[in-house]
């Protein structure tokens, strides 16, 4: 399981075609469209994110990636949602220090791994905040739109 990975599988009884022709319909390539999701599809592959709201800014805005595949009963839609490559790298290295900071502690003083301790619970409350819950909120506006 990964912390900046969300993996998700939609079985659809829409057509391929009809899938992507649904997802069109709510992707544009545009920022400035009245569509909520800004990305592109192409063939039967899409990568889009959900748009952000005006005067909000949101590093940890998840980015869907994806693929639609014929299945038995229509179609089959794997979707993963993840934060963008930087932010991926930001999570590994604040993790990284806080572990490499709370051993040098142990040694120092016990005292010092609380702070840890609450540097990890921090960055859990930034994923938690940034990126779960709108992930969660970006798949079920998926859900709703690829399920007949």
């Amino acid at each position: 399981m990964s912390l900046t990975k969300i993996q998700h599988n939609i079985a659809s009884s829409l057509t391929p075609e009809e899938a992507i022709g649904r997802l069109n319909k709510i992707v544009d390539p545009y920022r400035h469209s009245c569509k909520p999701f800004i990305g592109q599809v192409t063939g039967n592959r899409f990568k889009m994110r959900k748009k952000r709201r005006r005067f909000v800014r949101n590093s940890f805005r998840p980015v869907l990636v994806g693929r639609i595949e014929p299945g038995k009963n229509g179609s089959d839609i794997y979707v993963t949602a993840r934060v963008n490559r930087f932010i991926s790298l930001f999570v590994f290295l604040w993790s990284f220090f806080v572990v490499v900071f709370s051993v040098a502690a142990f040694f120092a003083e016990a005292v010092m791994i609380l702070a840890g301790v609450f540097m990890m619970a921090f960055l859990g409350l930034l994923l938690w905040l940034g990126f779960y819950i709108p992930a969660k909120k970006a798949l079920a506006i998926l859900d709703r739109t690829l399920i007949k």
